[in-house]
């Protein structure tokens, strides 16, 4: 039986942020941008997995889609996996009841996946942390384990017009020096993507 370990919660917050679960052949998927996510699918992700599940992993790739996706094959494990729990619409409640360290290798796993790190040039490169999610319990959540490390986080809500179709989407912004430290202090990122917009951060702006 699967125990929540800090490596797992991490690949919970990767398999919420950018997997799924193909029972029908009885495969989990994570999926990636082909040229963003690839070192981190394959020399963080990869292990990662290998190690918890002691399982072998594949990985393909299609171009004219711009993705990467990494994948392994067991029955049992998805068994296992679906006792927390998860879905897109908000945090499975192991995390939420869980020690501060699963709860920060969570928010890592679904922000290597899911959030972006940018400068915003209204503000004289002010550095921001953030994501759209449909869910508005999961932004909640989300902000209220932020809330946690110290790290503030703003919220905000919009509806889309797409496909003549109306979605709901709450945005995830965490502003500024501060959080952004206490990001990197408590929580951190694995995946470059987000290192090397960090590591520009740092060349480029005098805080």
């Amino acid at each position: 039986m699967l125990k929540l370990s800090p490596e797992l919660a991490e690949f919970l917050g990767i398999l919420i942020g950018d997997g799924y679960f193909d029972v029908a052949r009885n495969r989990v998927i994570i999926s990636g941008n082909l040229r963003k996510d690839a070192k981190y699918l394959t020399n963080y992700v990869k292990p990662l997995i290998e190690d918890l599940f002691s399982v072998r992993t594949i990985s393909w790739k299609q171009e004219n889609k711009g993705a990467k996706y990494l994948c392994f094959y067991s029955k049992p494990i998805i068994a296992e996996l679906k006792r927390f729990d998860l879905k897109k619409t908000d945090i499975p409640k192991s995390i939420l009841r869980g020690s501060k360290n699963a709860k920060a290798s969570f928010l890592r796993g679904l922000a290597d996946t899911d959030f972006s790190v940018y400068l915003r040039e209204s503000r004289k490169n002010y550095p921001n942390i953030s994501s759209t999610f449909s869910s508005g319990i999961l932004v909640l959540q989300i902000k209220k384990l932020l809330k946690e490390f110290g790290i503030r986080a703003n919220i905000y809500f919009q509806r889309r017009l797409i496909n003549d179709k109306f979605y709901n989407q709450y945005n995830v912004h965490i502003y500024g020096k501060k959080n952004l430290d206490l990001w990197l202090k408590e929580i951190g990122f694995r995946n470059e993507r987000n290192l090397s917009k960090i590591r520009l951060l740092n060349s480029k702006v005098k805080f």
